[in-house]
């Protein structure tokens, strides 16, 4: 038998989950990307069986989101065959036909590593070569067209104008919504139906396993606007946290300590191991609403009275998942604690530490979700390059786990840089790094804030941070030094004790000398965190403020 090395990736992802703000249509997205480098028959799903599970002799060595690595053995000379059926599967599948999926193969060399490369750079080139956008199947075949493609064309499919979700391809599917029935294209169906029907329990029973499937993990919301609906949350009613998170040179770390495929391999089970420790714990974390319960609680919404609601919703969404990012949304109060569970565990394999770039994006949830993940993915990407940037000052070669978040009330999303934001924010000649969250920052962030809050009144930390703030200059005027010396005047010892705690607990490297006022970041952190990191209820959060300003 001969041995090649196959790669797969699927590209041009805008088109296939990044094209529409519709929830079941992204979700389906992701999840159909995550389906389709599974390799064995037991993954088939309506749509039918993953292309890759029929390709004979396939093995799979490492697997993501939506890229695999496969080793395949073969009686043939050349993997030509094999490549060109699978590529036949993905055209003709009835979901992985709207997506743009490469696939390539080489003979194995002794040098896997180098393998991998050139698998990448073929990947790449026949990338180059394919539409960014698939274009779908004509509303009638050509004449004496018998082809897969042909076949699939229905008699139903007269566009009603453009798909009302994507607003580019032809709309000739209906979906039923609760708000009525939309027309939308071929591709988007697909997704939409996937990403409701498999969404939630298939998903999560397969990727953080209870023990059995008689204890499944429930129903799941539907929507953001069930997601974020808790009028107990007080101002983060009707708020969302969308959570994105990236792994810090993940592909340096491969190509230094995979340099076969059993590590790989090896490594591949670990980070999946790691994620879905991470998903079981979070899931476990959220308590149990009792059934009937038409109240919900702070993890969980009241049933929604939809057939399959007979139970309290779990406030959560996966919307990307493999690999070494995944992207998910959950209520804005459980947002920063969704991270620290995250972080709860460290990361290691090959002795060697590994972290993650993470970026959070506070909203509304009608905000756009295209453009909010967008924002989270940049955030994520302001974090893992301070954080390299902090691991070189250092000399160390692992960056540390860094969040950066955003508040999208406070930054107009539309046209503007996140970087020249930042660095506004904080003014010339200081670190963005101050506006970010370590991993040893957010685990005490919650007893900071509720002391900062118990003393401190929000009107007067408002004035601070107003204070903190640069101007056009760049440089933080005087302002700061009167309003935190009329603090320290007029309010018990406590007030600027509170904030010097939370200065610590922000800073990056400890002040040998003790500090008589916090670094201006600190003041904008308690502003921008206040509601987020030790979420009241609205009437608590107003009684002790009270009490301060007494």
């Amino acid at each position: 038998m001969n041995r090649f090395l196959l790669r797969i990736e699927s590209v041009n992802l805008s088109w296939f989950i990044e094209d529409t703000d519709d929830l079941s249509t992204i979700r389906g997205g992701g999840l159909l990307l995550l389906r389709s480098t599974a390799t064995k028959e037991k993954d088939q799903f309506d749509e039918g069986t993953p292309p890759v599970a029929r390709i004979p002799g396939i093995r799979e060595i490492s697997t993501g989101a939506s890229t695999g690595l496969y080793m395949l053995e073969t009686a043939d000379e050349s993997p030509d065959a094999a490549v060109r059926k699978l590529r036949q599967e993905f055209a003709t599948h009835k979901a992985y036909m709207h997506a743009t999926v490469v696939a390539d193969a080489i003979p194995e060399s002794e040098d896997f590593v180098a393998d991998g490369e050139k698998l990448i750079a073929l990947n790449r080139w026949r990338q180059m070569q394919e539409p960014t956008f698939v274009v779908p199947l004509p509303a009638t075949p050509p004449v004496g067209d018998k082809s897969p493609l042909a076949r699939e064309v229905k008699a139903d499919t007269k566009p009603h104008g453009a798909c009302e979700y994507d607003g580019v391809r032809p709309g000739v599917k209906e979906v039923e919504r609760a708000d009525g029935n939309h027309w939308v294209s071929e591709s988007t169906k697909v997704r939409f139906d996937f990403g409701r029907e498999e969404k939630k329990k298939r998903f999560y029973e397969v990727t953080a396993p209870r023990g059995t499937m008689e204890e499944p993990w429930g129903c799941f919301t539907n929507d953001f606007e069930e997601l974020a609906d808790y009028p107990s949350a007080g101002k983060l009613n009707g708020k969302m946290a969308v959570i994105y998170a990236d792994g810090n040179s993940f592909g340096k770390f491969q190509a230094k300590h995979c340099r076969d495929s059993e590590k790989l391999t090896a490594w591949d089970v670990h980070l999946k191991k790691f994620r879905q420790d991470f998903l079981t714990r979070l899931l476990s974390s959220m308590p149990e609403c009792p059934e009937g319960d038409r109240n919900g609680n702070a993890w969980h919404a009241p049933p929604s009275g939809r057939k399959h609601s007979f139970r309290a919703l779990k406030r959560i969404e996966v919307l990307m998942w493999g690999g070494d990012e995944f992207l998910m949304v959950v209520p804005a109060w459980q947002g920063l604690a969704a991270v620290r569970e995250f972080l709860r565990e460290p990361l290691a394999f090959a002795d060697t530490s590994l972290s993650h770039a993470i970026g959070v994006v506070f909203c509304n949830y009608k905000a756009p979700i295209r453009r909010v993940v967008k924002l989270a993915q940049e955030l994520s990407d302001v974090s893992k390059e301070v954080s390299k940037d902090w691991a070189r000052a250092a000399n160390v070669e692992q960056a540390s786990d860094l969040i950066a978040y955003q508040v999208l009330e406070s930054f107009d999303h539309i046209g503007r840089d996140l970087r020249r934001f930042m660095h506004d924010r904080v003014g010339e000649g200081n670190d963005i790094g101050d506006l970010l969250l370590s991993k040893q920052a957010i685990k005490g962030l919650e007893k900071g804030f509720r002391t900062l809050r118990e003393h401190v009144p929000r009107r007067k930390a408002h004035e601070l941070a107003q204070a903190a703030t640069p101007e056009k200059s760049g440089v933080v005027t005087e302002k700061l030094d009167k309003v935190w010396a009329s603090l320290a005047r007029s309010a018990r010892n406590p007030s600027t004790d509170a904030y010097l705690a939370l200065d610590k607990l922000l800073r990056r490297v400890p002040q040998e000398q003790p500090l008589s006022m916090p670094a201006p970041a600190t003041f904008i952190h308690a502003v921008e965190l206040w509601d987020y990191a030790a979420p009241l209820p609205e009437e608590a959060d107003a009684t002790a403020t009270k009490e301060v300003q007494q």
